[in-house]
């Protein structure tokens, strides 16, 4: 694929929003432009606009690559803030944080992602990843129906 500075000046854009956003904005300007107005769409639409039609061909092995390059990650970090909020919960040094156990670790990030509070910000990963096979198995639903034209 060629590279498309349009596409990467709308990803800072979006990037830029997302900070402004959660900083509060700039005065007037995020009044009359609310960043949250636009900066997830945005991102759907570069997303949709990168989509490679091949990744339906194979959904196992686009599954698979997501969820090494997402879930892995992701579980990985999740680990590591696990073992911190254990360790910190241990010494009293925190009240806050789930236990540590398979279901907190494993399905929690799919229903709510603040298991372990100091991970909160990654919450959208596990999301992401989902939001992703679903999209690519209903291009595959599609593709397999065969549209019947009325005329």
């Amino acid at each position: 694929m060629q590279r498309n500075d349009n596409i990467l000046l709308l990803m800072a854009f979006g990037i830029v929003f997302v900070v402004l956003g959660h900083k509060g904005g700039i005065g007037l300007f995020s009044d009359w432009f609310p960043y949250y107005s636009f900066h997830m769409p945005l991102f759907m639409f570069i997303a949709g606009y990168l989509f490679k039609e091949n990744y339906v061909d194979s959904i196992k092995d686009y599954i698979i690559k997501k969820f090494r390059h997402l879930m892995i990650p992701y579980y990985m970090w999740n680990l590591f803030y696990g073992l911190l909020v254990v360790a910190l919960k241990y010494f009293d040094i925190v009240k806050f944080g789930a236990k540590f156990d398979a279901y907190n670790f494993f399905v929690m990030p799919f229903v709510h992602g603040h298991q372990f509070s100091l991970n909160v910000a990654m919450w959208f990963v596990p999301q992401l990843f989902a939001i992703q096979v679903i999209y690519v198995l209903f291009r595959k639903v599609k593709k397999e129906v065969k549209v019947v034209d009325n005329e």
